[in-house]
């Protein structure tokens, strides 16, 4: 009988140890726990950590402004504490943003480094809008942009909503075209081109600024086209800018021959 009494009281001993260990965690874990959140908010309401100036690098004055009021972070703000990861989902909001990054810059900075795209093309729908190197429009042409590109004309919205593919392989090679018209041996510059137009059946034609010269390319082999045309306007000779007097079309079309008419 001894011994049962014995290992009923060691029993009632380990679980009075036990239960005593488990208050003291408990109220450990309590005190941390305060502690962490008294701390926390010390940290969120430090005026050594408020926001003083928020850096916008990449862009220009006017854009920079305007990134910073995409961010939803402002001046006074806790640096610790903002949101990098939605202020950098903002930033990218911005049309004329391609990608950003966002850190923060200890005790009181924020700073946003942008990539803008460039504007390689106009696309002509029911309004003008901005395409960039990938072939994407991000931006409707308002009041104030510049014009100053060729224009990509044959598309309209509907090829966009349900045509995407056809629409995106249209752009990619007007993309392509304009490239190979930006060569410095180009023997049409670039800046000689108002207007890229893409028909699904007769492919790219070029129009020169003054509207004069039209020059028929087709589908594919642009630099060897290109080389047809150097060869054409080295021959004959007379003109010392093609468009400037009557109007002409030259035709690139065939690979054994080129067709000149005025």
């Amino acid at each position: 009988m001894n011994r049962t009494y014995d290992t009923i009281r060691v029993k009632k001993v380990e679980r009075f140890v036990k239960a005593r260990r488990l208050v003291i965690r408990l109220v450990l874990f309590a005190a941390a726990s305060a502690g962490t959140v008294y701390g926390g908010m010390r940290l969120k309401n430090s005026e050594s950590l408020a926001i003083k100036q928020i850096v916008v690098e990449g862009t220009g004055a006017e854009r920079a402004d305007e990134i910073r009021a995409l961010l939803n972070i402002k001046g006074g703000d806790n640096l610790l504490f903002a949101d990098i990861s939605l202020a950098r989902t903002r930033a990218e909001s911005h049309p004329w943003v391609s990608r950003a990054g966002v850190k923060r810059e200890f005790p009181d900075t924020l700073r946003v480094v942008v990539e803008e795209r460039s504007p390689k093309m106009i696309l002509a729908l029911d309004r003008l809008y901005y395409l960039d190197a990938t072939g994407e429009p991000f931006k409707l042409i308002t009041p104030g942009d510049e014009y100053d590109l060729p224009v990509l004309t044959g598309l309209d919205r509907e090829d966009l909503l349900s045509r995407a593919e056809l629409a995106r392989d249209a752009i990619s090679g007007a993309l392509v075209l304009a490239d190979a018209l930006a060569a410095k041996d180009s023997s049409l510059p670039l800046s000689d081109v108002s207007e890229i137009m893409w028909d699904e059946d007769e492919g790219y034609s070029v129009v020169s600024v003054s509207g004069k010269l039209t020059v028929r390319f087709g589908a594919g082999d642009h630099a060897e086209k290109l080389a047809r045309l150097r060869e054409v306007r080295a021959a004959s000779g007379t003109m010392q800018k093609w468009g400037t007097g009557d109007a002409a079309e030259i035709d690139l079309t065939y690979s054994s021959r080129v067709i000149v008419a005025r």
